[in-house]
């Protein structure tokens, strides 16, 4: 399976927007990140951008990694963050891309799942939603995939808590790529315009 395409989008419900992403072409794959900085506590935004520039210094070292690799390194994270008077929490997932295998590591509530028509599965399912990376007590989960066709949509909860399922399959099945992930955050968008959460999506389209 190749990642032929990714797309990405964040948006902020306020000025303390805390929802970042990460996305790296590796020389045999993708690395690609989404991370919320939990609100009300202090720090959040800091932290969540603490994990995108974490991996970015991994990716860039160039090492051969697999889940074990992302579990220990963010378990690493976890603790640093926690001596950092500057971080909160945050969540994080880290996965990685390379011959036909998603893997990397998980913590909180942001999900990913692969879609395939109306048939979605939940790469984050083990996950532990508390304690957050930053805690000091962050329990990391490992995530293995084996790809298939169809769009891996990692994504924070200020998607997954308010979009409809046949919402999120009639994003993904429309023809317009780039547009993608913008309509999926209209899609929790209040009559307002407003919204709840700020939404952090990653977008990945595999082919055979």
């Amino acid at each position: 399976m190749r990642c032929l395409r990714h797309n990405s989008i964040v948006s902020f419900a306020n000025a303390q927007g805390a929802d970042r992403t990460f996305i790296s072409q590796t020389p045999n794959g993708h690395v690609f990140v989404v991370a919320d900085g939990a609100g009300g506590v202090a720090g959040g935004s800091h932290a969540a951008t603490q994990c995108v520039s974490f991996v970015q210094n991994i990716v860039v070292a160039n090492l051969l990694r697999d889940e074990v690799y992302w579990v220990e390194a963010l378990t690493r994270l976890d603790e640093a963050m926690l001596r950092d008077r500057s971080a909160g929490e945050s969540t994080c997932i880290v996965i990685e891309v390379r011959d036909g295998v998603c893997f990397g590591t998980c913590v909180g509530d942001s999900r990913a799942v692969h879609f395939d028509g109306d048939e979605a599965v939940d790469l984050t399912f083990q996950q532990s939603r508390k304690p957050l990376l930053g805690s000091g007590d962050a329990v990391l989960r490992p995530i293995r995939f084996d790809l298939k066709a169809g769009r891996l949509v990692l994504a924070t909860d200020g998607l997954w808590k308010y979009a409809l399922r046949n919402d999120i399959l009639t994003v993904l099945d429309s023809g317009d790529w780039e547009s993608l992930p913008g309509q999926l955050v209209d899609s929790v968008r209040l009559p307002s315009g407003n919204l709840q959460d700020d939404v952090g999506i990653i977008i990945v389209d595999v082919t055979p």
